[in-house]
């Protein structure tokens, strides 16, 4: 069987790999997350508070 991803080695992928991927993708959202929470709380300009909350509902 061909590999569509990888079509110079018949390698199958990993059957979790779509899981892997996503704990890749999501991961680094978390420390972003938390982040940014850390800095609403120490944050007192309101104008900088509407850009973080454009960042936390681009994460969503």
């Amino acid at each position: 069987m061909n590999n569509p991803f990888n079509p110079l080695f018949d390698v199958p992928l990993a059957p979790d790999f779509k899981a892997i991927l996503a704990h890749e993708i999501r991961n680094p959202l978390a420390t972003i997350d938390l982040s940014l929470e850390l800095i609403l709380e120490e944050c007192n300009d309101d104008g900088l508070k509407v850009y973080i909350d454009i960042i936390q509902l681009g994460q969503d």
